[in-house]
């Protein structure tokens, strides 16, 4: 890879081969996310996208492969320098993945406070400004921030999950079917969030999503994950018309049919 192209992606996946057991998930699959954008991830159930995603953070080591974040290999990394480049991202898991025993708070800071254990971050009053600033970014309310998980609807956990993702000010976020949960009055408006909050801080995003109104709202380009390859790249209006099984009953069985239906011709 030259510089020029080494510098134009955020994400560059090369060569990737998955194997549980004798199962092979991924083989040979490349994916390139460039600065800038949101790349949406689509695929079948079970085809790997949460996987390829745990990959990219460094949670899973694959077989083989190269996985590069920020122009860097992360599998020629020491643990120190892996430790610094996770906190340029943010990561928002489908049930939120809040700690239940703590608050919305205390999720928030977390972030900080484990930087705390190596010497760096913010003093507390710090902390505390920017935990209040994170909530408000993510539309939720001062008062929300000492009420537990248990007490919040579903649109305000994946809030408090945002605002946790974006505590160390992110310039990456991994969004693992965001608005999964969500009735479609709370999906439109988390989406919406997310596309003020790209628009705001320039964030990059790898995006797993099966919301169509995700994807025509906030991806510039969606990736098609099918027979443990990336079957193909594009914009929503190019992946819809691929002649391919998947791609087919994707977009024919999601709402919104009628509307794709008019991009496909």
């Amino acid at each position: 890879m030259d510089e020029v192209q080494k510098n134009k992606n955020i994400i560059a996946v090369k060569k990737l081969t998955t194997r549980f057991g004798r199962r092979i998930i991924h083989r040979d699959l490349d994916l390139e996310v460039r600065r800038g954008e949101v790349m949406g991830l689509i695929g079948s159930s079970g085809g790997g996208k949460t996987v390829l995603m745990q990959h990219i953070m460094g949670l899973l080591k694959p077989a083989s492969g190269s996985i590069e974040l920020f122009g860097e290999a992360i599998e020629e990394m020491t643990s120190e320098e892996f430790r610094h480049i996770a906190l340029r991202w943010g990561v928002l898991f489908q049930q939120g993945a809040l700690f239940s025993a703590m608050t919305v708070f205390d999720n928030i800071a977390f972030p900080f406070r484990e930087l705390k254990k190596y010497g760096e971050g913010v003093d507390d009053e710090t902390m505390r400004q920017l935990v209040f600033l994170k909530l408000k970014m993510a539309g939720l309310e001062a008062e929300d921030a000492w009420k537990y998980p248990a007490e919040l609807s579903g649109g305000m956990v994946k809030r408090a999950a945002l605002a946790r993702a974006l505590a160390l000010d992110a310039e990456l976020l991994f969004l693992d079917e965001p608005t999964s949960g969500l009735d479609p009055i709370r999906s439109a408006e988390f989406d919406s969030l997310l596309l003020e909050l790209r628009q705001e801080m320039q964030l990059s995003a790898l995006l797993v999503t099966h919301d169509l109104e995700s994807l025509a709202l906030l991806c510039d380009r969606i990736a098609i994950l099918d027979e443990g390859k990336v079957l193909a790249t594009g914009t929503l209006e190019e992946v819809a018309r691929l002649d391919h099984p998947f791609v087919k009953k994707f977009f024919e069985t999601r709402p919104g049919e009628k509307r794709l239906r008019s991009i496909q011709h």
